[in-house]
């Protein structure tokens, strides 16, 4: 982490999905390392919550009403990470057009 511009946000993914999705990869795999999650942006045409994982332990929900967007603001301060060496991946509750922007670090 940088003392003053903070982390460096070298990972950055963004994925669109219209079906129901169980253990969708996100960010692959950063050997020895977590994945540090910053900043979330999620969009869904309907309502929906969008668990993330590493591995098979849930890190993070987002819940988004139908219609909306749902944004976790950069702070400079991880919101949520993965396990060392793990995927971070998603699943959504249903069927949903689904829209997930996220911008993290391998720390």
């Amino acid at each position: 982490m940088s003392q003053n511009r903070g982390p460096v946000l070298d990972l950055k993914a963004f994925d669109t999905q219209s079906a129901t999705q169980t253990d969708t990869e996100l960010i692959a795999v950063q050997s020895g390392k977590r994945i540090a999650v910053y900043q979330l942006y999620v969009t869904s045409n309907t309502e929906v919550t969008v668990t993330f994982e590493s591995g098979s332990t849930t890190v993070w929900k987002q819940f988004v009403a139908a219609g909306g967007g749902s944004v976790i603001p950069f702070t400079g301060i991880e919101w949520f990470a993965t396990n060392r060496s793990e995927a971070l991946t998603y699943t959504t509750s249903g069927t949903a057009d689904v829209a997930i922007s996220v911008k993290a670090a391998a720390v």
